[in-house]
């Protein structure tokens, strides 16, 4: 019986170290605004390969689209793009992934305003900033 309850300590104490060195889940997001217009974001970051976007863009007038990928190193994720013409559209759990150690290391993500980027910003598991 000792040496159950002694297995049993041992195995605890296992799992729990192993828990523990597992990164927890980390949430940023982007926010950007142009006249009228803006976009947020959050960004769920795993800690695995991935990160999932969810947000929205809203569009007073004309048509207005945000599009954003994932980095790490010279590895990128393709491009998503989403796009509101008058109107507010919302996206969620949009999965960006890179198979290489690391996985997606940064998002990058551009406001364009009839066919120009007029802000970009980038973002890790630690926040974001703007690059312009």
């Amino acid at each position: 019986m000792r040496a159950l309850k002694s297995l049993l300590v041992v195995v605890a104490a296992t799992v729990a170290m192993l828990a523990g060195t597992t990164p927890a889940q980390a949430a940023t997001g982007w926010s950007m605004e142009w006249g009228a217009t803006n976009t947020e974001s959050t960004i769920d970051w795993t800690s695995g390969y991935s990160a999932y976007v969810s947000g929205h863009i809203k569009a007073v007038s004309g048509y207005r689209e945000v599009c954003f990928w994932g980095v790490n190193g010279s590895y990128s994720t393709d491009t998503v793009c989403r796009s509101a013409t008058n109107s507010t559209t919302t996206w969620s759990n949009v999965h960006l992934q890179i198979t290489v150690a690391g996985g997606v290391q940064r998002i990058y993500a551009d406001l364009w305003v009839n066919g120009t980027a007029v802000h970009e910003v980038w973002c890790t598991r630690n926040g974001c900033s703007r690059n312009w």
